[in-house]
């Protein structure tokens, strides 16, 4: 084990305050990492959205 904690989409929502298309957005966009098991269950690991999240907005300024 490696210590990570998974999370779903709604409650990686619910932390970030956006909107549950929006991040789904992000993940087909690749702006978001996110593990896919099978077709329609996705996890993301939250540590690792911040980071993405950071060097995005470092690149691109914020919306």
């Amino acid at each position: 084990m490696t210590g990570r904690r998974y999370v779903t989409i709604q409650d990686e929502c619910r932390r970030l305050g956006v909107s549950y298309r929006h991040l789904r957005t992000m993940i087909q966009n690749r702006t978001v990492p996110c593990l896919r098991f099978g077709r329609k269950i996705i996890r993301l690991v939250p540590d690792e959205v911040d980071r993405a999240l950071d060097l995005h907005f470092r690149q691109n300024g914020p919306a």
